[in-house]
């Protein structure tokens, strides 16, 4: 007989076979289209952290400041998964997330805070990683509290604003789940909620000091500034029949066309936002530029076949596979790597040329992120294995 997990918060109810086994804690039946675009957007990120360390740079490298738009890439798939999720099994869709988020994020924080020791004891506190390592902002950390505190929320850990925001997005996707099911034309969600998304970019930019709101703050963080990406994914899935029955628009090279215009839109926004007093313009990045993608996965959706396979493909595809854990440790290899050799570097008296330095680093950037996520998704793996069935055992 199979046995099952009982008096668990999150576990309670599954069987061994299906944790073990199934899709929580290991690669189950992938979306091809989607592990592209998941590698897309996990290649834009890496490239907008790589230059971030490097003074000096040339500009020709600010052109990888677009790269931040890999995180709307995450939160309108994000929203396109949590709804099939919610479909298959909305009693589990918590715990599902739980699993799926906090080994990998709770084993991160950890090993940050003891990088942080390390660093500290080695340079007798001249140096450490520039984190925030109070008891208080680790355990809003561990809460996922860290999206609706500006003290905790990016300071952590690397990216951890993104855990912060995305969970607070699954903490409402039943309920949005819920709500489209009851409306009956779906096909007319998106562009009301476009609308709706202007108006309240139009009141954010009333009330918020253009001090206030700037590129890369908590309010541009802030899951409500993010919010339309995740509700445009979530919106697409639920409309997926309706587009493939009509073959409606955006199924085509008009909606391309469309999807393209809203991209551009938004990163016109992103650049006249760095004039000071178009600062509010960064109140539309998000939602315009998740709009154009919204297209472009519609064209996806009804289009598979026109993504061929190749070796460069084949490449990108399998960082979207791994793009969670490659997410969690590429700024070890971003910022803290090249910390270390322009530190050891400038201390033994050698003449940097920066942009050499940053051009032979980038391709060992992408590498280690990638082979170190794999290895540190098999830990996680191996650790909440050993939990599981460690906890089965003294419970059985």
């Amino acid at each position: 007989p199979e046995i099952r997990i009982v008096n668990c918060l999150f576990c309670n109810g599954w069987s061994i076979r299906e944790l073990l086994e199934g899709d929580t804690f290991i690669m189950a039946a992938r979306n091809r289209v989607i592990d592209l675009y998941k590698g897309i957007a996990i290649i834009m990120v890496i490239l907008v952290h790589s230059t971030q360390r490097f003074a000096n740079l040339s500009n020709v490298f600010q052109i990888f400041n677009v790269g931040q738009f890999g995180c709307k890439i995450f939160f309108v798939l994000s929203g396109y998964l949590s709804m099939k999720s919610c479909e298959q099994d909305k009693n589990r869709f918590y715990r599902k997330k739980f699993c799926a988020i906090a080994p990998g994020y709770y084993l991160l924080i950890l090993i940050t805070v003891i990088l942080d020791a390390l660093v500290r004891l080695v340079t007798n506190g001249e140096h450490d990683l520039g984190k925030n390592t109070s008891g208080i902002a680790i355990l809003c950390n561990v809460l996922f509290l860290n999206g609706i505190l500006p003290f905790c929320n990016n300071n952590v850990v690397g990216g951890g604003w993104y855990i912060g925001t995305i969970s607070i997005m699954y903490f409402f996707t039943p309920y949005i789940y819920n709500f489209l099911q009851i409306i009956n034309k779906k096909h007319f969600v998106p562009g009301l909620w476009f609308v709706f998304s202007g108006i309240l970019a139009g009141i954010l930019s009333v009330c918020l000091h253009k001090h206030v709101f700037h590129n890369n703050g908590f309010y541009y963080f802030s899951f409500i500034e993010q919010m339309p990406c995740f509700l445009l994914g979530c919106v697409l899935y639920s409309e997926r029949d309706h587009i493939k029955q009509k073959n409606i628009l955006g199924g085509g090279y008009f909606g391309g066309a469309i999807g393209f215009m809203f991209v551009v839109g938004s990163i016109l926004c992103f650049l006249f936002a760095h004039i000071s007093f178009l600062e509010f313009l960064y109140l539309l990045v998000p939602v315009t530029f998740a709009y154009g993608f919204y297209f472009f996965i519609r064209r996806a959706i009804l289009k598979p076949e026109e993504f061929p396979k190749n070796n460069i493909l084949t490449i990108i595809e399998y960082f979207g596979k791994n793009s969670f854990f490659i997410f969690l440790v590429h700024t070890f290899f971003v910022w803290h790597m090249p910390e270390l050799v322009l530190f050891l570097l400038s201390k033994e008296g050698v003449i940097l040329n920066i942009t050499g330095v940053y051009l032979l680093m980038l391709p060992f950037m992408f590498v280690f992120s990638l082979f170190s996520s794999i290895i540190y998704r098999n830990l996680c793996n191996k650790i909440t294995r050993w939990l599981i069935i460690k906890f089965v055992r003294e419970n059985s």
